[in-house]
């Protein structure tokens, strides 16, 4: 859709670019609506509130979540397995945050893609997550949760390290350094699904069934906290170079690694 509605040449009429852009960016606001309409009109809210909460205000129901998460904090411990999780997640999520973030910006950049030809590079990824997320799903289900997240990190691993070498990858196998960049791509795209999924079920496998839609909310949060540093990749990559950069991801994505693997998550997940 982007690609047949931005046609014009920024070199040459960038007011037109622009324009089309706006135009686009509309268009995908629209697709998104409508594909979100079946979910909006048919799938219903099947929760009941909580015994004494039927009637509660918007007060109310804050304070309340405000004591809840003073003891959860307080009580710790008692998810240890989790929160060390959450702190494993924070820095291999940091990674693959940084990589999407940033790959527009690279393929731009250090390989002057066109829009067009990034369009295409990132619908091939999508249908290569939505792939990932199906195989590696299989594999939750033969391996366990820790070894299919631990396999998606090392696939970032691989990937990241084929940034950062891109041009000398790409001398020693003869081709050039876009081909390499595409090749990567779609290996990272068969992790992006997969890293999301994986994670969201370590989670609701750890956390206990009361308390589901908070530890859900540390997760979202710590997917922020993670977005936030992932972001330090800008400056690295203003002081090193788009390429060299990549090898922070490297760092992340190894320290997520190191401290995920120190974990027994099927022994907690089966208390």
């Amino acid at each position: 859709l982007v690609k047949a509605l931005v046609t014009a040449d920024p070199a040459q009429d960038v007011e037109l670019y622009i324009s089309q852009n706006q135009t686009a960016m509309g268009a995908t606001g629209l697709f998104f609506l409508i594909a979100a309409l079946p979910t909006f009109i048919l799938v219903k809210n099947r929760t009941k509130p909580a015994p004494g909460f039927e009637q509660a205000s918007t007060g109310q129901l804050f304070s309340e979540g405000v004591q809840r998460l003073k003891k959860t904090i307080t009580n710790a411990k008692e998810h240890g397995v989790f929160f060390k999780f959450l702190r494993s997640f924070l820095f291999y999520y940091a990674g693959m945050s940084a990589c999407i973030s940033f790959s527009g910006i690279f393929a731009k950049v250090e390989l002057k893609l066109s829009t067009g030809e990034l369009v295409m590079f990132f619908l091939v990824i999508q249908l290569c997550s939505a792939v990932g997320a199906l195989l590696f799903g299989f594999m939750d289900t033969r391996f366990g949760p820790r070894f299919t997240v631990l396999t998606t990190i090392y696939i970032w691993i691989l990937g990241s390290l084929l940034m950062a070498g891109l041009d000398p990858i790409a001398n020693l196998l003869g081709t050039d350094p876009k081909t390499v960049f595409q090749f990567t791509g779609f290996i990272l795209g068969l992790g992006v699904g997969s890293m999301q999924s994986s994670s969201r079920a370590v989670v609701g496998l750890l956390a206990p069934a009361d308390k589901s839609a908070e530890m859900f909310g540390f997760w979202g949060t710590f997917a922020r906290l993670a977005t936030l540093l992932g972001m330090t990749f800008g400056p690295v990559a203003d002081a090193m170079g788009l390429q060299l950069a990549c090898l922070l991801l490297v760092v992340f994505f190894a320290i997520g690694a190191f401290l995920l693997a120190r974990l027994d998550l099927d022994a907690a997940i089966e208390r």
